[in-house]
């Protein structure tokens, strides 16, 4: 990427930033004036609705003598039945009359306002009469309920197909029941139970003290979680009596004013037939259900069924404990490879520092052998530049030697040439004396070379012994 794109998509990125933020501040705008609308719009209701209940609480006689107190007279026109003219007459001097007279400045509250006032009215009758209704229309509706149900296929059938099927569902419901405050103490028996034959096994194979600890940790981790659990039902059931408490004296205090309507209390009934019918079908057949439960309990079924759910809920308690202990055994194969894995690491490592501390052994070997050659090499130099100043040497000699030959060769040819000249001259004496002179030189001169050459054979043998 360019410095060119990188440029374009850090604008491109701000420009999306800055669109997202004008945009979330427009949203934000309009939320709040919406919500301030018809918060507005809501407070004005609620205070409006909350003055006119106040003006009912009064009454109008003494919000007329309110009224009256200040110079304000409060007026009452009867109407059809449906809306009523309710106005004030204010000023000085104010004289009798309708509320639309001339002269006076009046103020008539809405028909709106007065079914809100109506509406208002009949929900709170509807809710002082509410639980006498309720109590009234539940016993009617039981009554029609119990007949109709009693009344499927003939007296005797009916009840006889409502047995069968409330048989079923209250063996379920006994079941569940007895599991429910059964368990615990079978929970309790079936552990003891695992427990002492895992001990007995764990002892068997020689780990009592291992065996112990994984025991006593399993207890407490149980221990632990039941009194959590303990703790939450309590906690739990404590909440649900409080508020049981409090709605009960709210409920109570709603229900102590009482006003008696037909019409309200009609319409009252005919809703709450159609809310409860459900519920009270539910209370029939409990009611049923608690006949045929105590029918059972008299012909002796209700054992049978204990023995069952004792039976399922200790097959449960083992499934869980053995699906446990086969947690624990995973857990403890987990935790045995975590450990053979660093094991073989740790031995991995250390073939590692072996394979290294070889490598530095054989560099270390190297470098010697390699210095050990170059040792050799110097010294096989060092004999070589000797061999060959001594081969220099030797050459050097012999060629002094040849050169000596060959002018001892000389004086013997000069010395042959002038005893051949002096042989026929008469002093013969004299020349005798100086050819002996001559030749004694050359003896010595030959016994010198003789040394010299001896010196250089001495000093080659030498080398080469080395």
């Amino acid at each position: 990427m360019t410095s060119h794109d990188h440029l374009i998509g850090i604008s491109l990125g701000i420009a999306a930033t800055i669109f997202a933020c004008v945009a979330a501040t427009i949203a934000l705008f309009d939320f709040c004036r919406i919500s301030y609308g018809s918060g507005f719009k809501k407070g004005a209701e609620s205070e409006r609705e909350r003055v006119v209940q106040q003006l009912l609480r009064l009454g109008p006689r003494r919000l007329g003598r309110i009224c009256g107190d200040v110079g304000v007279r409060f007026m009452v026109r009867e109407g059809d039945g449906e809306h009523v003219g309710v106005g004030v007459d204010v000023g000085d001097g104010v004289k009798g009359g309708d509320y639309e007279g001339e002269g006076e400045d009046v103020r008539i509250i809405e028909e709106e306002i007065i079914r809100d006032i109506k509406r208002e009215l009949k929900s709170e009758l509807k809710k002082n009469m509410e639980w006498e209704v309720k109590q009234e229309v539940r016993g009617e509706l039981k009554r029609e309920i119990r007949e109709e149900m009693v009344g499927k296929g003939g007296d005797g059938e009916g009840i006889r197909i409502i047995k069968e099927e409330l048989t079923r569902e209250i063996k379920k419901e006994l079941k569940s029941e007895l599991k429910k405050n059964m368990e615990w103490e079978v929970r309790q028996e079936v552990r003891k139970e695992l427990k002492a034959e895992t001990r007995e096994r764990m002892v068997g194979k020689g780990g009592d003290g291992e065996g112990i600890r994984i025991i006593k940790e399993e207890i407490i981790r149980e221990i632990k979680k039941e009194l959590r659990s303990e703790i939450k039902k309590k906690l739990e059931w404590e909440v649900r009596q409080e508020v049981r408490k409090e709605l009960k004296a709210t409920i109570r205090e709603e229900m102590v004013k009482e006003e008696n309507t037909r019409d309200i209390k009609r319409e009252l009934k005919s809703e709450l037939k159609k809310n409860m019918e459900w519920e009270v079908r539910q209370e029939v057949r409990g009611d049923l259900k608690r006949e045929i439960r105590e029918e059972m309990g008299r012909n002796g079924v209700q054992g049978l069924l204990v023995v069952e759910a004792r039976r399922d809920i200790r097959e449960e308690v083992r499934r869980e404990m053995e699906r446990e202990r086969q947690r624990e055994r995973e857990r403890q194969m987990e935790r045995e490879r975590e450990m053979e894995r660093e094991r073989q690491m740790e031995r991995e490592r250390e073939m590692e520092r072996e394979r290294q501390m070889e490598r530095e052994r054989n560099i270390r070997n190297t470098e010697i052998e390699r210095e050990r050659q170059r040792q050799m090499e110097r010294e096989r130099n060092i004999r070589n530049t000797e061999i060959e100043r001594e081969a220099k040497r030797t050459a050097s000699k012999e060629r002094k030697e040849r050169e000596m030959e060959d002018r001892i060769r000389e004086v013997e040819r000069k010395v042959e040439e002038k005893s051949g000249e002096n042989l026929t001259q008469e002093n013969g004496n004299g020349n005798e004396s100086e050819s002996e002179s001559e030749s004694e030189s050359v003896t010595g001169s030959e016994e010198v070379m003789m040394t010299e050459t001896t010196t250089t054979e001495s000093v080659i043998a030498r080398t080469r012994l080395r």
